[in-house]
């Protein structure tokens, strides 16, 4: 191809876009060529001939054909295509793929995923290729798959984390307290939170309040800066309010409040006091 784009005498189209593709490969992160996991997968260049795509390969019932283009995202990816038509049910697949993956392990999960996505209660239409069961049991190296089970781990942590609820007037009545003695003090100071379980305390310098809440009992009690409950929004949409020590922050209503909480150990405690 020359300066202008025209293509030279002698220079064949498919060399042009193996061309294309290297360059565009080249000029991203490292990785595994999707287009070589496809052709050890049996995708075929010579089944694609009569098409415009790269490659293809022959699911049983239908084609599915693989293309190397820049798309409406403007950038470099594989699209793949093709048609299931029955006399009651005609099915277009259509979806993409990155140039480059992490490993042929993610290249195969990501095919059968979006395979099966299409074809979920009519799999027998598909031929059993062996790597559709080995992208089957790696599912769970799919990026979506990682951060939902990222998502559940974070959740299930968050659910053990020392919790409780409390009305949402009384932690009106709360954060107004402590801001107002900020405000009137001019200066920092360290509050104490303790829960048995039945009652929130608040420890501070000069006073003590204490709220009804529900939840587990605290293992430990925590100590935040006053100056957190300066960052609490005015209005709460929920009529109770939870209260969450997690990742060593405060949160309520999974709002950040504070980014640092300093744990205290309550049976070291209980053991000076048995001790005096």
């Amino acid at each position: 191809m020359n300066e202008n784009g025209r293509m030279v005498q002698g220079q064949s189209s498919s060399s042009i876009n193996s061309k294309m593709c290297w360059d565009a490969r080249e000029s991203q992160e490292h990785g595994v060529d999707t287009m070589q996991a496809l052709e050890s997968l049996g995708f075929s260049r010579e089944l694609a001939v009569n098409t415009h795509a790269d490659m293809a390969i022959n699911m049983g019932e239908f084609v599915l054909t693989a293309l190397f283009c820049l798309t409406s995202r403007f950038r470099y990816e594989i699209i793949f295509s093709g048609h299931h038509i029955t006399s009651r049910i005609a099915t277009m697949v259509e979806f993409e793929m990155p140039v480059l993956l992490d490993s042929d392990e993610v290249a195969i999960a990501w095919l059968t995923w979006m395979l099966e996505t299409y074809f979920k209660n009519r799999i027998e239409i598909l031929t059993p290729f062996e790597w559709l069961e080995v992208g089957r049991q790696n599912f769970h190296l799919l990026p979506w798959v990682k951060k939902r089970i990222a998502y559940d781990l974070r959740e299930s942590e968050y659910q053990a984390s020392p919790r409780c609820c409390t009305c949402r007037t009384d932690t009106r009545t709360i954060v107004r307290t402590i801001s107002n003695k900020i405000k009137d003090q001019g200066h920092e100071f360290v509050i104490r939170l303790r829960f048995d379980g039945e009652v929130l305390k608040i420890d501070t310098p000069e006073i003590f309040l204490a709220i009804p809440a529900q939840g587990e009992a605290w293992k430990n009690n925590f100590q935040i800066s006053a100056s957190a409950f300066l960052n609490v929004p005015r209005r709460f949409l929920r009529d109770y309010v939870e209260w969450a020590i997690f990742e060593e922050r405060l949160h309520l209503n999974r709002l950040l409040i504070s980014d640092t909480v300093i744990k205290e150990d309550i049976s070291a405690q209980l053991q000076i006091s048995v001790e005096n």
